[in-house]
């Protein structure tokens, strides 16, 4: 279900088996609806430092829009923590957004 691409970022083998688990757990909500998951790492400015690890996460769903969640960081590990929250953050509200009827608030 989770595709992951990185452009100049490493991640070791446990970081993308950790992350694909925690978007998968983070999206569970959502259920059928997800066609698939797609997220890019990259370092925008190469070995110079700085905020320059970026990464974005598009999930694919079912006769809706895809969610786009993009941020950056200097620290990948901050990076995939802050990203997964605000995967699920956005999944949630979504649904939320979806149960309420139109005209209500």
């Amino acid at each position: 279900m989770v595709t992951i691409r990185q452009i100049g970022v490493e991640l070791t083998a446990e970081t993308r088996e950790s992350m694909e688990l925690r978007l998968e757990q983070a999206l569970r909500c959502l259920g059928r609806r997800i066609q698939k998951v797609n997220a890019f790492f990259s370092d925008l400015n190469g070995p110079k430092g700085g905020i320059d690890k970026l990464c974005r996460v598009v999930v694919h769903l079912k006769r809706q829009p895809s969610l786009v969640i993009e941020d950056r960081d200097s620290e990948l590990s901050h990076l995939i923590d802050r990203i997964i929250d605000r995967v699920g953050q956005t999944a949630t509200r979504l649904l939320d957004r979806n149960r309420t009827p139109r005209g209500e608030v």
